[in-house]
């Protein structure tokens, strides 16, 4: 029995998204629509950019993590209609991931990358946080709440662009190709 538990945990740990997909459907729908529409979006960036999507790190799983020349971004994707928790969503029984809880694990996520690349590289880079509301009105504007931006996904690409050439292009191959063998295996 502790076996078959071992082994749930770790398959957990390392494939969160099948697990979501066996039993909660409708949850794993929203997160594709989710992700897709914001990787959809930054394939715009040109080819000097490297974007990871459902990266596991340790115990983070990051929704889409950007290394490029303008700097490096942890994006989380969240539904317009959670963005403004309403007694109508929480009567729907739909799940609404607390602000907080995002904005912390951001901040935790942000923190782990720049460890990493301060051991790999000695150079202090802070990677910028980034909520990205998804499935619905995208005219909003950028805005920065608890120091992360709120950023349409339609404006994503030309925020990051906007941030100005911040790492030398030898410091992003490395961290990327570093991010590739470490947590992918590539």
């Amino acid at each position: 029995m502790f076996m078959v538990l071992l082994f749930m945990v770790i398959s957990y740990k390392t494939n969160p998204l099948a697990w979501i997909k066996l039993f909660k459907k409708s949850r794993f729908d929203r997160i594709m629509s989710s992700t897709g529409e914001i990787t959809e979006e930054l394939r715009k960036l040109d080819d000097r950019c490297f974007v990871f999507t459902w990266l596991i790190m340790g115990f983070f799983r990051i929704d889409h993590l950007v290394i490029t020349p303008h700097g490096i971004f942890a994006i989380a994707g969240m539904q317009n209609s959670l963005l403004s928790p309403t007694d109508q969503n929480r009567e729907s029984g739909m799940e609404n991931p607390s602000w907080d809880k995002l904005t912390v694990k951001l901040w935790r996520i942000c923190h782990m990358i720049s460890i990493l690349f301060k051991k790999g590289f000695k150079a202090d880079v802070m990677p910028i946080p980034i909520i990205v509301p998804t499935g619905g009105d995208d005219t909003a504007f950028i805005n920065k709440l608890k120091d992360i931006y709120v950023v349409p996904k339609g404006r994503l690409t030309q925020f990051i662009i906007d941030q100005g050439e911040a790492l030398d292009t030898k410091m992003v191959e490395g961290f990327a190709w570093f991010v590739s063998q470490r947590y992918l295996g590539w």
